[in-house]
């Protein structure tokens, strides 16, 4: 069983990411604040363990709360979807509101070839996650991504 994470950063701004368990193969990490590179590592210290715990895991990534990022979180965030692939992770739904970070997104959803999809509040992703995890076995590695 995955137990709730929480991770909070100062530096330079505060921001904060809690990751937890929602249901079935729903994992949810939402961001509040300043995105920084410190706090998106400190996701990627744990996603063995959320991968491992929650088998072909759906993730959620709340981003509607982030005020800022630094363009180096790029680097572990890349690190997160090279594990999610490795490990047998199944799809991204990403709540994201700001268009240049949906931009970025939607370059990463292509260049990844990960079933990456951008949505615009919580029950939309939620619901489209919920479709796709009930009863349904892990992404085969032949899907293509999808930007939404």
């Amino acid at each position: 069983m995955l137990e709730p994470k929480k991770t909070t950063t100062d530096r330079p701004q505060h921001g904060e990411a809690t990751t937890r368990h929602v249901e079935g193969t729903i994992v949810d990490t939402t961001y509040h604040g300043y995105c920084s590179r410190e706090l998106v590592q400190s996701v990627l210290d744990y996603t063995p363990e959320v991968l491992t715990s929650v088998p072909g895991t759906c993730w959620l990534l709340d981003l509607s709360a982030c005020t800022a990022f630094d363009p180096e979180c790029r680097v572990p965030g890349g690190d997160i979807l090279k594990l999610f692939r490795e490990k047998g992770g199944d799809r991204f739904a990403v709540v994201v509101t700001s268009g240049a970070l949906r931009m970025t997104l939607a370059a990463v959803a292509f260049a990844t070839r990960l079933p990456i999809k951008l949505f615009a509040d919580r029950i939309e992703a939620m619901t489209w996650l919920r479709s796709r995890s009930a009863g349904r076995p892990p992404r085969s590695g032949r899907e293509t991504h999808s930007v939404g």
